[in-house]
């Protein structure tokens, strides 16, 4: 307090205040429009993105864009502050029915008034709306659809519609110094999808006859490479020898008459046929019934039906006993 302290205190402004501040003539050309980037658009081209990602600061770019300009430049596209690949945090943006971003909490449709928010240890993105009454207030620091725990400070802020002065277009460092990709090497980026992945020289190879007749033909032997090939061929050549080595042994011998068990014997006293022919129906029906389970074609079962059957061939089989 003092007696100066009014001493600016005056009813009207000064000349120079009305050409700096209030009014008088600007100069429009040092004045760049104010331009702010969507939310659903990529800071380094531009344009919507397709496979999002963002960074600390909650700068989102598109994968295939982002990857090339980190490896030829190195540096963060809008702070240009140093940046790795590491540093990329995959998003999660949850679309209506109507193909519109929204939040998949409280379903409201993301516009540029939204205040948007991701969480960085899942990557999915909610309205801070969500977080706050759902999170923040109860503190309850676990993720809205993963469950996951999280922290306050993983929360990344996408938009904020109270920050005016934030992603301004003018700003940006790639702006500012003239940073872009060429597009011969955009062009190569998308015909070689192995162009930015740093691979060994037979993994690059596998990729490229991905898509060839060659590759047709390993996948339909088995896949994997030549010596797996000649592996697989030796012991189906060893499999083949021991059927037939057991096939001529078997048409030399004799074959053994088939035994009949107690089972055979009730069914061919029941339907009326051989023992021999009840074996065999046995068999028969046993082979059709792995067959069509195989196949996934069963018919339900009827559980009263298969209990009667059961007590009525256990009393065959205490008659028979009884008899022997």
């Amino acid at each position: 307090m003092g007696k100066k302290q009014h001493s600016k205190d005056r009813m009207f402004i000064t000349a120079t205040e009305w050409a700096t501040e209030w009014g008088g003539a600007k100069n429009r050309e040092a004045i760049a429009p104010f331009q702010r980037l969507p939310f659903y658009c990529c800071a380094l081209t531009f344009l919507p993105f397709e496979d999002p990602v963002c960074t600390a600061d909650g700068s989102v770019f598109d994968l295939m864009s982002i990857i090339p300009y980190i490896k030829k430049f190195g540096k963060h596209p809008v702070t240009g502050a140093v940046l790795k690949q590491e540093d990329l945090i995959p998003l999660t943006f949850h679309k209506n029915t109507d193909g519109e971003f929204q939040c998949p909490v409280l379903n409201k449709v993301f516009t540029e008034f939204t205040h948007i928010v991701a969480v960085k240890t899942t990557g999915n993105v909610f309205c801070y709306e969500a977080i706050q009454e759902l999170n923040i207030k109860p503190k309850n620091w676990k993720e809205l659809l993963t469950d996951e725990p999280f922290a306050r400070k993983d929360l990344i802020t996408i938009q904020n519609p109270n920050a005016l002065d934030t992603k301004v277009l003018g700003q940006f460092d790639h702006v500012r110094q003239g940073l872009k990709l060429d597009d011969e090497e955009l062009q190569r980026m998308k015909d070689d999808p192995t162009y930015n992945i740093n691979v060994a020289g037979d993994l690059k190879q596998m990729m490229k006859e991905l898509g060839t007749e060659k590759g047709k033909l390993a996948f339909l032997h088995g896949g994997g490479g030549q010596k797996a090939q000649k592996e697989r061929a030796a012991a189906l050549a060893v499999l083949l020898a021991k059927e037939e080595k057991s096939d001529s042994k078997s048409s030399k011998e004799p074959k053994p008459p088939q035994p009949f068990s107690v089972v055979d014997a009730a069914s061919a006293s029941v339907h009326g046929r051989s023992a021999a022919a009840a074996k065999s129906g046995t068999a028969e029906k046993t082979a059709a019934r792995i067959a069509m389970h195989r196949a996934g074609d069963r018919d339900p079962i009827n559980a009263k039906l298969v209990y009667s059957h059961l007590i009525f061939m256990s009393y065959i089989y205490i008659d028979l006993l009884l008899l022997v």
